[in-house]
């Protein structure tokens, strides 16, 4: 089998990849290991689009949110007259990760993108600093699948790694990556009851001990976040024996009335790209979601009645590979507005949003911006026919604590696809196409640079 574009990976970034390189005219597989796409999005339930309207979205990632919206399938809340930062905590959207799964096939069937699901890559062929190929697994056994063209959209930077490029790695720069997460859904939650609490108990709701109030509003907030005297509570009574974030417990509002996405169990001291270390994880973090939702269901108004609708088959990794490539995004560019002469993505409102890899830790602050993605970050520096999209493009820590949540993965990977459409078409390496042609492409596409 031979394409022009091969995107790995399924999630955000990969999807719009996938829909940009095809769109552009590239004859286009994506490889996904799942029997679905959406990646953390689906596969890691992390169901929350942050806010769309307050970064300034475009391209493919505002289209999927007005699919979704039109849909129904997204719970947000209107923010005008907010300031920030209530503006950007309360905003955002729960999505409907079911229907996500469902809107993500049509999107590939529409725009003639073939998909190879349940599919795992074990190695990639390279010859001169270019990809021949990639060697596939699934239930057909093992077979080599070239193209013209690779997209890296992993998210661990695998294929990039597999093909030699040189990476970074959070785990050997200070020691840690930061923490991974295991989420699961709620359902039967009485929303009134536990609306009341928190209006009688404000200071129970986004208030954290370095970052000050960030949240104020039940009625205007799509994440609930808190729950600070009742974790202590339960802590006295023997009824929480983990370790739960700085910042509390995070809910999400779901579409469907009186669920809820949920985000506190993390575990710390764990490499997300060594095997057994990710084994440990996911089987720990499954003993703490059963000791949450018992704290849940006995702790907080509301949630009496509730039940796991679903746990998600994969642990959200925040941080693992970073590819080296022909340019480092830093935070001091975000923090300048630093606006690349190969610019493919703008957005506003950055944050750096640093989770511990040893506690519980969490620091957050905001860039208003404008700030840019230059396309020499999706390059990495020694193979020739790759790209990078998603939140292992060439950047720091810092800058990535900024760019890798889904919107802006998805911006990045629209602009990965395009750029190896054109580079096929032009029969050259994507380092060499004219920028001006991608930016033109993609700013008739709808994206903002």
């Amino acid at each position: 089998m031979e394409y022009d574009v091969i995107v790995v990976g399924g999630g955000p970034a990969g999807i719009a990849a996938a829909l940009g390189a095809s769109r552009t005219g590239a004859k286009t597989l994506l490889i996904e290991e799942y029997s679905f796409l959406g990646g953390m999005l689906t596969a890691g339930l992390v169901a929350h689009y942050d806010p769309v309207q307050q970064i300034e979205v475009s391209g493919i990632a505002y289209e999927i949110y007005e699919k979704l919206k039109s849909a129904g399938a997204i719970k947000e809340f209107d923010q005008n007259n907010e300031p920030m930062p209530f503006n950007y905590w309360q905003g955002g959207c729960g999505i409907d990760s079911e229907y996500f799964k469902l809107l993500a096939f049509s999107l590939m069937k529409e725009a003639n993108v073939s998909l190879l699901l349940r599919t795992v890559m074990i190695n990639a062929i390279t010859d001169n600093n270019k990809l021949i190929g990639i060697e596939v697994h699934n239930k057909s056994g093992n077979q080599i699948i070239k193209a013209k063209c690779f997209i890296d959209a992993t998210g661990d930077g695998d294929l990039a790694a597999y093909s030699g490029a040189e990476f970074f790695e959070g785990y050997t720069e200070d020691g840690q990556c930061m923490a991974s997460s295991l989420c699961f859904n709620i359902g039967g939650v009485n929303v009134e009851e536990l609306y009341n609490y928190i209006e009688n108990n404000p200071a129970e709701l986004g208030n954290h001990p370095t970052q000050g109030k960030y949240i104020r509003n039940v009625h205007k907030a799509s994440i609930i976040q808190g729950f600070y005297s009742l974790i202590e509570k339960a802590r006295e009574c023997g009824d929480l024996s983990f370790s739960l974030p700085e910042s509390g417990i995070g809910m999400v509002q779901l579409p469907i009335s009186g669920t809820f996405h949920i985000n506190a169990v993390r575990l710390p001291n764990k490499n997300p790209i060594d095997g057994n270390d990710m084994t440990e994880l996911s089987i720990i973090e499954h003993s703490y979601v059963n000791e949450l939702y018992k704290f849940i269901r006995k702790y907080i108004p509301g949630c009496q009645n509730s039940f796991i609708m679903s746990i998600a088959p994969q642990v959200g990794v925040r941080e693992s590979r970073r590819i080296k490539g022909e340019y480092v995004l830093s935070v001091e560019d975000i923090e300048k507005g630093v606006n690349f002469a190969d610019s493919i993505v703008r957005n506003k409102w950055a944050h750096t949003d640093m989770h511990s890899g040893t506690g519980m830790g969490w620091s957050f602050r905001f860039i208003e911006g404008p700030f840019y993605i230059p396309y020499r970050s999706l390059i990495p520096q020694k193979i020739d026919n790759l790209l990078i999209c998603g939140r292992c493009i060439s950047a720091t820590r810092e800058a990535m604590a900024s760019i890798r949540i889904m919107p802006i993965c998805s911006e990045i990977g629209e602009a990965a696809g395009v750029a190896a459409a054109i580079a096929v078409r032009n029969d050259c390496v994507p380092r060499a196409i004219d920028i001006s042609e991608l930016q033109t492409v993609l700013t008739n596409y709808g994206v903002r640079i």
